[in-house]
């Protein structure tokens, strides 16, 4: 039967002209010998998983990422922390002692925000607490904006220093 549709379809390439008999035209007829040709590979499909453990890699690697979500957690906890000191100020030297408490967390960290941290959250904490900053607060804020932005923006390779 492949090789009847396979002398089809050869004679259809090369030009010969065919009688088919019947209501079959040659367009059905190359349908149906391309899907005689195709079907037998696609059923023969290789679907079983390559692998049947993790990798050593990932297994190795597990520790490491544990060790690196906890340490994420007492970061993010304790950046929400000097945020909410930075909020609840009474006055202007609290205000600078919280932000030289988050430069000191950032710096420990490696240059790093928590993951999750936005520079939108400290702009709105600032927002809601600017009216009653004095000079010195708010220029000690504008330090630590442009720290976060600097560690937040993207970098080129131009001028580029290590961290």
């Amino acid at each position: 039967m492949r090789y009847l549709l396979a002398l089809l379809l050869l004679g259809r390439a090369t030009g010969a002209r065919l009688q088919l008999p019947g209501q079959l035209s040659r367009r059905q007829l190359s349908v149906v010998g391309v899907s005689a040709l195709v079907a037998p590979w696609r059923a023969s499909a290789n679907t079983a998983p390559l692998l049947t453990e993790p990798m050593t890699g990932f297994s190795a690697d597990e520790a490491k990422r544990a060790a690196f979500l906890e340490k994420q957690k007492k970061f993010k906890k304790a950046w929400r922390k000097e945020l909410s000191n930075l909020e609840y100020a009474a006055d202007d030297e609290e205000f600078v002692t919280g932000i030289q408490n988050i430069v000191k967390l950032i710096m420990a960290n490696g240059k790093d925000l928590p993951e999750g941290a936005r520079r939108q959250d400290l702009d709105q904490v600032y927002k809601r607490v600017q009216p009653k900053l004095g000079k010195n607060a708010r220029m000690s804020f504008q330090q630590l904006d442009k720290l976060v932005l600097d560690i937040t923006s993207v970098k080129t390779l131009k001028g580029f220093d290590e961290l």
